[in-house]
């Protein structure tokens, strides 16, 4: 696990270092994000649907292809009638962007922390000491959007890699996130 973070970091830092040296692009995104836990099925029977928000630098690697690095905020859950988890996440999304003309396609690995973790019964909070969900996931995530001007619309649809918890008690064990996201980002 300890390879795998300072790997990470490793191409963060490799991302910062190229970006200071190119043609630089920084923005905003935000928008509309519905996700829930899967293994063969749902967890639950409906989504959470609630938003993310970040920011992002960009660079030219070639003239159709880009390399995108930012931090990003948002929440991944499941919900049914009577009980709904919540987990809050801060990920580094890292993507290949490949353009043609307005319309371009991303690919890549947002290596997600936990910031906050929130389990609800009957709208009463539970104490999740014996519950507590991973700290970590890596989802890999693929999608499209197009851009006018500094205005791009994207879509997303993020997959877990990692296990939401390996608690057996939860009953999430095996279970990974998925996620869609659609949503604007303002680039300058």
């Amino acid at each position: 696990m300890k390879k795998f973070k300072l790997s990470v970091l490793f191409i963060a830092l490799i991302g910062i270092t190229f970006s200071a040296q190119a043609q630089d692009k920084i923005g905003i995104r935000g928008g509309f994000q519905s996700g829930n836990f899967y293994d063969s099925g749902s967890l639950f029977d409906k989504n959470l649907n609630t938003f993310y928000v970040g920011v992002f630098k960009e660079f030219k690697i070639v003239p159709l292809v880009k390399f995108n690095a930012g931090i990003d905020f948002n929440q991944n859950g499941s919900i049914n009638d009577s009980m709904s988890i919540k987990l809050s996440y801060i990920s580094i999304p890292l993507n290949a962007k490949i353009k043609l003309g307005p319309i371009y396609g991303v690919v890549g690995a947002a290596p997600s922390f936990k910031v906050a973790e929130k389990w609800e019964l009957n709208e009463s909070k539970i104490d999740i000491d014996k519950y507590k969900s991973n700290f970590f996931d890596v989802p890999v995530f693929i999608g499209l959007g197009f851009k006018v001007a500094i205005i791009s619309i994207e879509a997303r649809y993020y997959i877990g890699t990692m296990s939401v918890n390996d608690n057996t008690i939860s009953g999430l064990k095996d279970f990974k996130s998925q996620y869609l996201q659609l949503g604007l980002a303002l680039s300058i």
